[in-house]
């Protein structure tokens, strides 16, 4: 009677990829799928795209930005999508990038009607071209920012398959499966290895060169990671598979008791400096496995290119956020400078125009005082005369 594996470790040292991806799967991953759906290009093309102010995706996306808000509550769960809405990289992006809440100084702050008014104010500074042109911003930004919450969500959803594939545990082997289960951990044996140069004195007090290799054994309750176990069957493809879904190829063995829990603590505690150093790497270079140690170099090496076009990404999308922003603001700063220059000339023309009515009605006055003075002037002559 044969079965599948029912854990993972023991998957992963049969180089059952498939069931590995069934069992984590099942023990609850992000979004409720082995595959990311909010998978985004982040290659050196896709970064240069982002300089170039084009979109970045799927043609059919929302602008060919990040696609459409729905789409991505579509696959979330409601827990799933409150845990990406909170999330603190996210809410400063907003908070920082969102032209909305940007665009008046941020007015926004002061309450939510205030807000609105701010923005209906100075939709009006703007001619309709201008006006055109800031919606294109206020959309690119949006679609850009739900670009940034893509790539977040994918991050969860890694860091969700991660924490399993991460796990210590002991292989479960039977020849009888699924009963007589036996526990095997990680054990090592040790045998002396000839000297180098054949014939050479070696003296008692000089040390004995040993040669270490690493198996799995009953008598052992040092558990490994899934990556262990690979690493020990020389699961090549298992090997990529893990490191490339999250694996942590830095993590050691760890003490455990036959029912998988952990041991004393203190017994732990004593344990752990040891045992710490025992990396997949170390093993393999131990059992000197030189092609699986080739495999788990290549695959920590992409994925670290992997993880650096990622973070580029960030930055360079941050950037971009940034540089709308900034040139979002300016052109309302223009056009709120140029209605204060109208206004001020509009006010020195009231004044100038001011001044000449009041100008005139000074001359008017004098040209009055003047006829008055003379027609008593004629009086008093003809009162003189008579």
């Amino acid at each position: 009677m044969s079965t599948r594996p029912r854990d993972i470790c023991t998957a992963a040292f049969e180089g059952d990829t498939a069931r590995v991806e069934q069992l984590v799967t099942a023990a609850g991953v992000y979004s409720g799928r082995w595959h990311s759906p909010f998978v985004v290009d982040t290659s050196a093309a896709a970064r240069d795209a982002l300089a170039h102010w084009e979109g970045v995706g799927n043609d059919e996306d929302d602008e060919g930005y990040g696609g459409a808000e729905e789409d991505i509550e579509e696959v979330l769960g409601e827990e799933e999508m409150a845990k990406l809405k909170a999330h603190p990289v996210l809410r400063g992006i907003v908070k920082a990038y969102s032209l909305d809440e940007q665009a008046l100084g941020g007015a926004a702050e002061d309450g939510e009607g205030a807000g609105a008014y701010m923005q209906d104010d100075d939709a009006a500074l703007l001619d309709e071209e201008a006006e055109e042109a800031a919606e294109v911003d206020r959309r690119a930004q949006q679609g850009d920012i739900l670009l940034y919450k893509r790539l977040l969500a994918h991050q969860l959803h890694r860091d969700s398959v991660a924490e399993h594939i991460q796990q210590h545990g002991l292989l479960r082997m039977s020849t009888t499966p699924p009963v007589d289960m036996t526990l095997y951990g990680i054990l090592f044996s040790c045998r002396e290895v000839p000297t180098a140069a054949v014939g050479a004195a070696v003296s008692e007090e000089s040390s004995v060169p040993l040669q270490v290799r690493w198996q799995p054994s009953k008598r052992s309750r040092y558990a490994g990671t899934p990556l262990h176990w690979a690493v020990l069957a020389r699961a090549h493809d298992t090997v990529r598979f893990l490191v490339e879904h999250g694996a942590d190829c830095s993590a050691g063995l760890k003490a455990v008791t036959n029912d998988g829990a952990a041991p004393d603590a203190q017994l732990a505690m004593c344990d752990q400096k040891v045992l710490g150093s025992l990396t997949p790497a170390r093993m393999a270079a131990d059992n000197e496995s030189h092609g699986t140690l080739e495999v788990l170099e290549r695959a920590v090496a992409a994925q670290e290119a992997r993880r650096a076009d990622e973070e580029a990404f960030f930055i360079m999308l941050e950037k971009r956020l940034r540089r709308r922003r900034e040139e979002y603001l300016r052109r309302f700063e223009e056009a709120r400078a140029q209605r204060l220059r109208e206004a001020e000339e509009a006010r020195r023309a009231e004044a100038e125009e001011g001044e000449e009515a009041e100008e005139s009605d000074l001359s008017g006055e004098d040209k009055n005082d003047s006829g008055s003075e003379n027609i008593d002037t004629g009086e008093e002559d003809e009162e003189a005369d008579g």
